[in-house]
């Protein structure tokens, strides 16, 4: 569905991690979390475009859910945003993102949350817990309020 980097091919070797090809996100495509982190991130993505990453956000969430899938990370570094010729995020015709990191993707009710994670964060399920279907929809939701707080005031000072 273009929602992730296109998936050229992997390989598999005994006792080797696999190893996967995919298409590269260099410039234009930049992680909302990176974008976030620059001086200019106010004048880069207007307010209206903050409603456009949600809609499209949802429409992988449901994407997602009809396939019985969950990704497990959805979190600002692991969504990429395509930028305009002038760095700035498009607001025209909506917005272009792709989700990247599917190290714990995978079948609802197949995968579970790694042992060893960030514990700063509020995770969904436990340690070792299998990932929920709805466990995607609720991590969005722990940051996406905060994250929008933060644009929001961060165009309020300029």
């Amino acid at each position: 569905m273009g929602y992730a980097p296109q998936l050229h091919g992997h390989k598999i070797l005994h006792g080797a991690p696999t190893a996967y090809v995919m298409e590269y996100l260099g410039h234009p495509w930049v992680s909302l979390y990176d974008l976030s982190q620059r001086e200019d991130f106010s004048a880069k993505i207007p307010s209206s475009a903050m409603d456009r990453i949600k809609v499209a956000v949802s429409r992988v969430l449901q994407a997602l859910e009809s396939g019985q899938l969950v990704h497990g990370d959805l979190r600002p570094n692991n969504i990429m945003v395509e930028l305009d010729d002038d760095g700035r995020l498009e607001d025209v015709d909506g917005v272009r993102l792709k989700i990247v990191d599917f190290d714990w993707a995978g079948k609802v009710g197949a995968v579970k949350y790694p042992l060893s994670r960030n514990e700063d964060i509020s995770w969904p399920g436990p340690r070792g817990a299998h990932i929920q279907q709805s466990d995607d929809k609720r991590l969005f939701e722990s940051w996406w309020p905060d994250f929008c707080t933060y644009s929001r005031q961060l165009q309020n000072t300029v």
